[in-house]
């Protein structure tokens, strides 16, 4: 299972390396790698001799441009889970009226996934118990990434 589609992960590192600085195989690396974090097992998804996986795997690592487009890929999704977490709305996850409080059924995708902190059950009545993760420090994350702190300049990309 990828985390993101070859497609995406080649428009984020074209923005950073420019047009064909990373090969089909490389961007596919790249994929494969942030699914799982294991360098053999994505050469050898993205087309590499299973032979030598480990060593391409390795090497592909070590490449300078390589370990940006990772840390470009990883900086956005990063920024994307934030976001996520700013836009979560608990009536997206509950409904409640004068006859108590509800889960709704079959609401969650990957993009409300990532606003839950946990959920668990109350043990009374059948009950659930939902908590949303902190959105002022998810706010305050992105405050510091963009540099809207007075005297904090803008990180770099």
């Amino acid at each position: 299972m990828t985390s993101a589609p070859a497609s995406a992960t080649r428009k984020r590192c074209e923005a950073v390396h420019g047009k064909n600085k990373l090969t089909r195989k490389q961007e596919r690396f790249i994929t494969e790698y942030l699914a799982d974090e294991n360098a053999t097992r994505a050469a050898i998804k993205a087309g590499y001799s299973k032979r030598t996986a480990h060593l391409t795997g390795a090497r592909l690592l070590a490449r300078p441009h390589i370990q940006k487009a990772i840390k470009v890929v990883t900086r956005k999704a990063f920024i994307g889970k934030l976001w996520d977490i700013v836009d979560a709305d608990i009536r997206d996850f509950v409904e409640w009226g004068s006859w108590g409080i509800a889960l709704k059924p079959s609401v969650f995708d990957r993009k409300k996934n990532a606003a839950i902190a946990y959920v668990s059950e109350t043990g009374r009545y059948g009950g659930v118990k939902i908590r949303l993760h902190d959105k002022l420090r998810a706010l305050d994350l992105l405050a510091k990434h963009y540099g809207l702190y007075p005297g904090a300049g803008r990180r770099s990309r």
